[in-house]
This record gives C-alpha cells, structure tokens and sequence, in this order.
C-alpha cells in the first residue's frame, strides 16, 4: 500500500500495540523507513514482534518535529494516540494542561493539512460522547477539560483528512502504563501479589472494556483495505460490558484469590461508563479478526504487568 505509517504517542499504552502490530506486517529491515513513531522527547525503543534474532532498535522522534520532516509528504496514514490524560492536570495544572493538548493537536492538524489524500486514526475517548451529550449549559473547558479537548480534537482532525475516530471507554491489553491508575490494572496489582481484591466504591461500577490488541488490529485494517468515508466516522471501541465487581471476581477465580471485599451500596446511582458494543463486534468479524475473550485478555494483561515488576 501507499504511504508511510506515523504513529504519535508511541510510548503509550494504546502507541505500543500499534507499533506492535505493524511489526507483524512489516518486515524488521523495512520497518524504519515505513514507520515513524512520535513522543514527547526522542529515544529509541526495542521491537516487540520479532524473533529475537531479528529484534530491532525503533526511533522516536520528538513530536516537535513532525512537521519539518513530512511537510508536503503525500498518503500520511497517521495513527494519533498522543495525548495528557486528566489525572495530567494535577501536575501541570490546568491552563499547561489545555495548552500542552492543543498544541499536540496542532501540530497533526498541520501534518495532515499538507499531506494529499491522507488518512488520520484518532484515537479519542468517550469523554468526548459524555462531554457533547451533557445537558448542562455550564459545561466548559475548565469544568471538563479532557472531555472538551477530546471533541474538538475530533472535529478539528475529522475536518482536514479521512478519519476514524477511536473511542476507548476502559482498556485491557500489554503495554498497560501505570496500571495503578485502573480498576484492571490494580486488580492484577493485587492479583500478583497473591492479596485479596477490594473495591472501595459504595456505588456499583460499570464499564465498557476494549482489548488494545484488537483495537490495533481493527484500526491497522481499515487502513490497509481503505474503509474510510467521506466524513469522519465515529467508533465505539470495546467488546465487553461488566461491572468492577464482576470483573474482581473474575479475576479472584482465576487467580485463586480470596473473596472480593466490597461494600456496594446498590441503592446508590450506578457509575456507568459504558457503550454501545455491537458495532465494534460487528466490524472485527467484518476484517477477519478474532475475537479474544475477557479471561484471555485479563490473562495477557496479567502476564505483561508481572514480566514489567
């Protein structure tokens, strides 16, 4: 196919299954003249999908640098997972944090603007759904910061390329960053640790949960069989609906772990961050993809956490 791959946010969670599953189409002495990874300062980074002796040292490039180097380039396919997650907001304190996030938008909004007939992924979130269907009129930038940022950043890449916006709800999958800042991640915390799994919310806690390995392989193919439409489409990106209580217990069974200690007041509002999953399901059988159950996927994630200890 026509094109270079260029990948921001490739040290991230979702950027690291990107480049994992390019590696399984692209041959490792092609691999970085095809390929272009982006973060926010530059490195390199081993290869995950070769065979040892074919392992292979990745570039990344600062995304400052974008531009200059692929300005006027045409048939960009851009995977863009580059950007601050909320929890971001503590230490960079909020104006940093906005500013920090439209400039990384930016910066790819140019790339594409002079790129002919390029294609963008723009893996978003469903901040930006809850962001554009709440009903109060107070909603800002200030009040919603990673919500508002995630839909413009939406409408702006959707205006100027073909577009497939991802949305990730909760996420499964090796390359989990900081796993103590998920619900999954700190099961499996508890689960290596051979500790019993407490949940300390009152209410009951639902979420829509997308394996990241099926993500890549979803998006890579609507790129490589061009299913892009006219207008940017929009795509709900998980395949498993259940509570944290469900998915605690699931993984205390697995694992042989001690009973779950939960405290759920179901009398309470249930915390739903949930979507609807069909599509998504639909379209991995679409482009021939499997399927992976949640055990597996608890497994796989499990594995990655404890090889990263």
């Amino acid at each position: 196919m026509n094109g270079l791959f260029i990948i921001t946010g490739a040290t991230g969670w979702v950027g690291k299954n990107f480049l994992h599953e390019l590696q399984k189409r692209i041959k490792p002495k092609e691999f970085n003249d095809k390929v272009f990874a982006f973060g926010s300062k530059p490195g390199l980074i081993k290869s995950t999908a070769y065979i040892n002796s074919m392992e292979i040292d990745i570039p990344i490039y600062p995304l400052s640098a974008i531009n200059n180097m692929f300005k006027n380039e045409p048939y960009l396919n851009v995977i863009h997972t580059a950007f601050l997650r909320k929890e971001k907001i503590k230490s960079f304190g909020l104006n940093q944090y906005i500013e920090t996030n439209k400039y990384i938008t930016r910066q790819v909004r140019n790339l594409l603007e002079t790129s002919t007939d390029s294609k963008v992924l723009d893996i978003s979130s469903g901040a930006a759904y809850i962001f554009k269907t709440k009903e109060s009129k107070n909603q800002t930038i200030e009040t919603d910061p990673y919500g508002y940022l995630k839909l413009e950043e939406e409408n702006i890449l959707g205006s100027v390329s073909k577009c497939l916006v991802m949305r990730i709800y909760a996420l499964t999958g090796k390359f989990i960053t900081s796993p103590n800042l998920f619900a999954l991640g700190d099961f499996i915390l508890s689960a290596i640790g051979n500790k019993k799994i407490i949940l300390h919310s009152k209410k009951n806690t639902i979420r829509s949960y997308g394996y990241a390995g099926e993500i890549a392989a979803l998006g890579l193919n609507f790129i490589y069989l061009d299913k892009f439409v006219k207008n940017k489409l929009i795509l709900n990106c998980a395949n498993h609906t259940t509570s944290l209580l469900e998915l605690a217990n699931k993984i205390s069974k697995i694992y042989k772990l001690p009973l779950v200690d939960s405290k759920i007041d179901y009398t309470l509002p249930e915390n739903k961050y949930i979507c609807e999953l069909e599509t998504f399901q639909n379209l991995l059988k679409e482009l021939d993809i499997e399927p992976t159950t949640l055990e597996k996927q608890i497994e796989i994630t499990y594995n990655y956490i404890k090889k990263m200890l």
